[in-house]
């Protein structure tokens, strides 16, 4: 019986104590439980949140990448098209058209009667260094012997200065077609620029006269003949 009360008193001291200690381990457990729940879900969320975001960056750089290039494309195609612009504007003349190359040369005699054109230049040089000068109308382009056929026209400038300038000087006309004249000869004046070195050969002439009714002008380049060259 005393044994009884005994292990009873003890039990009501002691069992109350166990209890309590058992529930704040099991609250502490709980408590832990919780907190690494709530860590780990903190923890994945911010990983998920970290994943997110870093694919959105890359994408915004990429695409930024993408419209810079787009960008610098659009600025070389123009650049491109500026520059074919401005090489067409040089090519083109003051009145916006292109310039022909094959823009034929001469010097041409006219008057009220008609009109002749002389293309082929040729020269020979004088005695005393002045060079003598014949342009042709209808002729070979080639030096004149005496076995060349007469030419229709043809225009004698017989004294030029060699140097380079303008020189005037007295001409001849000879007109073996009659088109504009039927003067054996007609003599007048002209002022001619005289361009280049004839000891290369060859010459450049810009020619403005008159004689007798009939105007001479034109520019075009002479070649030297050794058939044209004054003898002793």
């Amino acid at each position: 019986m005393r044994f009884t009360l005994l292990f009873c008193l003890v039990s009501a001291i002691f069992l109350p104590a166990c209890g309590d200690d058992d529930t704040t381990a099991d609250s502490g457990m709980d408590a832990s439980a919780d907190s690494e729940v709530s860590d780990g879900s903190t923890s994945d969320g911010a990983i998920r949140d970290a994943s997110s975001d870093a694919p959105t960056e890359d994408a915004a750089s990429d695409d930024a990448s993408i419209e810079d290039a787009g960008t610098d494309a659009g600025e070389d195609a123009s650049a491109e098209d500026a520059s074919a612009e401005d090489a067409s504007a040089e090519d083109a003349g003051p009145d916006g058209a292109t310039e022909d190359a094959g823009t034929t040369s001469g010097v041409r005699a006219s008057n009220a009667t008609g009109m002749a054109n002389l293309d082929v230049a040729k020269f020979g040089r004088n005695l005393d260094g002045s060079l003598h000068l014949e342009i042709y109308a209808e002729a070979a382009d080639e030096c004149p012997s005496m076995d060349s056929p007469s030419p229709a026209q043809t225009l004698i400038v017989g004294t030029l200065p060699s140097a380079e300038g303008t020189h005037e000087v007295s001409l001849g006309f000879l007109d073996f077609a009659g088109d504009l004249t039927d003067v054996p000869i007609v003599r007048g004046m002209a002022e001619v620029d005289l361009s280049g070195n004839e000891t290369d050969g060859e010459i450049g002439i810009v020619l403005m006269g008159m004689g007798e009714g009939i105007e001479f002008a034109g520019e075009m380049r002479a070649q030297h003949c050794v058939s044209l060259d004054a003898t002793e």
